[in-house]
């Protein structure tokens, strides 16, 4: 065998996986340019704060771990340091040391009020439902527009219930099932390591919501890293 066609097969290795289509068990497992690189399914992660006056925007994945932020952190929001809770982004707006294959996205929306005494918990359903209404979402890796949706999506994959009982300090919704992935199919989005990227999530007509949330992102996905 010639030595370009062994490198051309070297270089489908290493590319399977990359965009296009899942590894297989035995890729992943075999996803090794001569044993320094390994591929395994880890999403990365964020967690931004939305007070009762929404903001037009908020930026995801742009803080890393130990920033401080505001948060909802034992049942108040709070100016605290971020930790593994809130996300796994080490520097923010780039990973440093993978890429990531971006197949899925899933949004939890975690309200600062959920015990059913609580005066503001059965409004959790209605708060949602004006997020998820009134925002979008933009994906921009590489600085390079690549996915412009609408929340709704992500509404119907975050069902509530409501409670039946008789008084309205007992009478509450809360998250059901919620927050499961809106699946990418096939068409990966490639985070490359070391290159910027930005999630934006963003808010049209100045709503406003009876209490604060945490909103959430996990962007699920495989991740290229080195042997560990």
């Amino acid at each position: 065998m010639q030595a370009n066609e062994l490198q051309a097969i070297a270089a489908a290795v290493a590319a399977i996986g990359r965009a296009g289509g899942s590894p297989s068990p035995m890729d992943r497992r075999y996803s090794v340019t001569s044993g320094a690189k390994e591929v395994i399914a880890q999403p990365i992660y964020d967690r931004v704060n939305i007070a009762t006056a929404v903001p037009a925007s908020v930026a995801l994945f742009s803080l890393q771990i130990g920033s401080s932020v505001t948060l909802i952190r034992a049942g108040a929001t709070a100016t605290v340091a971020k930790t593994y809770r809130d996300t796994n982004m080490v520097t923010g707006g780039v990973l440093q040391d993978r890429a990531i294959d971006v197949r899925a996205i899933q949004i939890i929306l975690i309200p600062v009020v959920h015990t059913a005494a609580g005066a503001a918990s059965n409004d959790i359903a209605d708060d949602k439902a004006t997020l998820y209404e009134a925002g979008w979402l933009d994906f921009v890796p590489s600085s390079k527009p690549r996915l412009r949706l609408p929340l709704l999506p992500f509404k119907f994959l975050d069902p509530d219930f409501t409670s039946t009982t008789a008084t309205t300090t007992t009478m509450w919704s809360a998250a059901g099932v919620g927050g499961m992935m809106l699946s990418l199919g096939e068409d990966a989005i490639l985070l490359e390591k070391g290159i910027p990227f930005q999630v934006t999530v963003n808010f049209d007509g100045a709503p406003t919501l009876i209490q604060t949330f945490d909103l959430q992102m996990l962007l699920w996905g495989y991740n290229e890293r080195p042997v560990q």
